[in-house]
């Protein structure tokens, strides 16, 4: 993950956000973090 990927995972962690991407195997690194990947139908 490059740093503004971690950046977005910060503020959604603190923020308690779900992340929506794409990228499942990036931001998937980090347990805690709820994402979304609204491409799969």
């Amino acid at each position: 993950m490059g740093v503004a990927d971690m950046q977005i995972a910060a503020i959604a962690l603190a923020n308690s956000l779900t992340v929506v991407t794409h990228d499942r195997r990036g931001f998937g690194r980090l347990p805690d973090l709820p994402i979304e990947d609204w491409t799969i139908a």
